[in-house]
């Protein structure tokens, strides 16, 4: 009493605290349920499920209801993990959010660190898209790990497209790489498993726990961890297919270089720079001259594969920080 509700809870939760808030505020009559950690006079924490409401009848009014996480069946309280996530995805949340809220959700249910990792095929590798409950230095030597058979655990889930368990890190010669550095943050094993999606020849990545040594999963922990992995692949789908639509707006198609309006939006911001750097900007044209001969004479086919080769030399000549568009084209 007399406090103010963000003074009793746990300040990494703070986000999920106001993200209700914010969904109770924009959608009125509307229940919003989640875990959060409420913190103790002694200074420890407990999982309390926080609801706001914004009631109808007083527009404002937000009513804060805080019970004891127990009284759901894990069912149930699972069932409202994957509400959760697929309403932050629903939502158009920011990819690296709905996989920290993963990652957050999945590791509390195993009591274990978590870590999602995204693959990057053409590279080969796989960077560490987000984590809960490993410290900085652990998810760094984590990322940039190999997709390979001959890989740790996590390379070696996304290789096979299986799941992959080392109970015994400090004895498994394919995390030697990492080794030191899990063991000195307690962890001495991990379980991953891929994150697949129908239709897909690959893997998307994986999501990974760390335990203690020795330490094996149940078959619950198992299944759970197959949801959540289920949950990322929507997730890193949606991203994708946001990011493609984001990239063929501000792109010609052709050639691949910015088209009109993404120049005009790097033109703007580099003139705005410009009174605060004091830098000049310059701003040249090309044209290429008899263009059209070639197409009348040798055919579109050929006008295109000589904008493409232009395109990709004026590319291969040009410093960073310079902007290459086609300003005309479709």
């Amino acid at each position: 009493i007399g406090k103010n509700i963000f003074e009793v809870i746990h300040p990494d939760d703070h986000g999920l605290a106001i993200d209700s808030l914010h969904r109770s505020a924009t959608v009125p009559g509307e229940k919003f349920p989640l875990d959060v950690r409420f913190l103790r006079p002694d200074g420890t924490s407990a999982i309390l499920e926080l609801t706001a409401e914004d009631r109808l009848d007083d527009a404002d009014e937000v009513v804060i209801r805080v019970r004891p996480a127990g009284h759901r069946t894990p069912d149930d309280a699972l069932i409202g993990e994957q509400v959760r996530v697929l309403d932050m995805i629903g939502r158009g949340e920011w990819v690296s959010n709905t996989l920290s809220e993963i990652a957050r959700l999945a590791g509390a249910r195993w009591g274990a660190g978590c870590a999602v990792m995204i693959a990057h095929h053409d590279r080969g590798v796989l960077r560490a898209a987000a984590a809960d409950g490993l410290p900085d230095e652990v998810v760094a030597a984590l990322d940039r790990t190999p997709i390979a058979v001959d890989a740790n655990s996590c390379g070696h889930a996304v290789a096979t497209r299986s799941a992959a368990m080392s109970t015994l890190l400090e004895l498994d010669p394919a995390w030697a790489g990492q080794r030191d550095v899990l063991l000195g943050a307690g962890f001495g094993s991990c379980w991953a498993t891929p994150i697949d999606s129908f239709g897909f020849s690959d893997s998307l990545g994986a999501l990974a726990f760390f335990g203690p040594t020795g330490w094996t999963p149940p078959p619950t922990l198992i299944r759970v961890a197959d949801l959540f992995a289920g949950m990322a692949s929507v997730a890193v789908q949606r991203g994708e297919a946001e990011a493609h639509l984001t990239y063929q707006a501000t792109h010609d198609p052709l050639t691949g270089l910015p088209n009109r309006t993404l120049f005009l939006d790097r033109l703007e911001r580099a003139l705005d720079q410009r009174l605060i750097t004091g830098r000049s900007v310059a701003v040249m044209f090309l044209d290429l001259d008899r263009f059209k001969v070639i197409n009348d004479a040798l055919g579109h086919e050929a006008g295109d594969e000589v904008l493409v080769a232009v395109a990709s030399r004026i590319r291969t000549v040009t410093t960073e920080g310079t902007s290459v568009a086609r300003f005309g084209g479709g």
